[in-house]
């Protein structure tokens, strides 16, 4: 079998998505969901291959937030207020009785509970049909609007847009400031994202927050970001994605302690929402639609960035069938060669002479039996090991 080696995009233009403003993003079991302006919902049922619009029901609006919760589906507008599709977005009814303000900013979904974010909060509990508004301890942060949410077991966090970050404890009935570290443009919270124990806030011009205590103290956790307007976040798994105004999406796998830029490919640097849907991210612009890129690409990268010297395996354990992937600084040979054990030579896999550059490589294993090999060879001009398990 014949080995490649080529450089490669990180991300991949969804062009049936067309040249829309993707204001929100949202995944179902089955659906990827994108809200966008004029009061239309995109939906794909095939991880964005290809997009139908509906309208159906929705006032003009530009669709802000969008949510799932069990079958049902919400969209919120700007100026609409909220609706509601029972049918994956096929029709759509306006559900607005008790909301005073029909600008839908967010949405947050704890159990049978539905949080919107306007100029303050508001709470259902039947699936829209009627709202009160849960304002208690919010005071002036009103005024500014309720831009993100972020749900922890008991604890619901608010992201306004100038008074910083609220925490309630008891379902939405009081909120109380959680600011300590958040100053200045750290104050203006356009998103929030959880990754376990740890608490994200992006901001616009201020960058990234983390809190580790539920909102008590802030840290500012910024180096590597190049561009501190951050608009949306997303998590998988120990891996926390920015997507910021003009600078691309970031990724840190470190919670934070350094961000390292993921914008190969990407067609458009503003962007404005984020999802992760299985194995692939999706990224919502400004001006140019969405695109999408494969997980294990963005992470890929994101660890080789760390040290010029290594090189990253995935899937490890493998079925034999597996992809590497390494940086090379300067023009340079590349040989890497599979032992087993013993320190016999069980398979060559790469002699090549490449410039400087990322590259990616698929290797067939499967003739060779279950254990634990070792890749051995030389990378910019350095000698490397790492192991293989191979499980079929």
């Amino acid at each position: 079998m014949a080995l490649t080696v080529s450089a490669f995009a990180q991300w991949q233009h969804i062009s049936s998505a067309g040249n829309n403003k993707i204001l929100s993003l949202a995944v179902s079991s089955t659906n990827l969901y994108a809200g966008i302006p004029g009061g239309t919902v995109l939906i794909s049922n095939n991880n964005g291959i290809s997009w139908t619009s509906q309208y159906n029901g929705f006032s003009s609006s530009d669709v802000k937030a969008l949510a799932v919760s069990g079958a049902n589906m919400f969209a919120g507008t700007a100026g609409g207020g909220v609706f509601l599709s029972t049918d994956n977005g096929t029709s759509w009814t306006a559900e607005n009785t008790g909301l005073t303000n029909l600008y839908i900013n967010a949405f947050a979904v704890s159990g049978t509970n539905l949080f919107a974010g306007t100029g303050g909060i508001f709470l259902s509990s039947n699936n829209g049909t009627s709202w009160t508004a849960d304002t208690l301890g919010l005071g002036s942060s009103i005024l500014y609007g309720i831009d993100a949410f972020a749900m922890s077991g008991t604890n619901l966090f608010a992201g306004t847009g100038g008074k910083g970050v609220f925490l309630s404890t008891d379902n939405g009935t009081s909120w109380t400031a959680e600011n300590s570290g958040l100053s200045g443009n750290g104050l203006f919270v356009n998103s929030l994202a959880l990754s376990g124990t740890n608490l994200f806030a992006g901001t616009d011009g201020g960058g990234i927050f983390l809190s580790s205590n539920n909102g008590t103290s802030w840290t500012s956790v910024n180096t590597g970001m190049t561009n501190l307007y951050v608009k949306a976040l997303a998590v998988s798994g120990s891996s926390i994605f920015a997507g910021t105004g003009g600078g691309g999406i970031f990724l840190s796998s470190n919670n934070g302690t350094s961000w390292t830029p993921v914008n190969s490919g990407l067609t458009d640097l503003t962007i404005l929402s984020l999802a992760v849907n299985g194995t692939t991210l999706f990224a919502g612009t400004y001006q140019n639609g969405a695109d999408k890129a494969a997980l294990k690409d963005l992470v890929g990268i994101n660890e080789l960035s760390k040290t010029d010297c290594q090189f990253i395996i995935f899937p490890n354990p493998n079925n034999g069938q597996i992809t590497l992937k390494y940086n090379l600084s300067s023009q340079s040979t590349v040989l890497l060669d599979l032992y087993d054990l013993l320190g016999n030579k069980v398979k060559s896999v790469l002699e090549i002479n490449q410039i400087s550059g990322s590259y990616k490589q698929d290797v067939d294993l499967s003739e060779l039996p279950n254990g634990i090999y070792l890749l051995k060879g030389t990378l910019n001009n350095q000698s490397i090991t790492n192991r293989i398990i191979l499980l079929k």
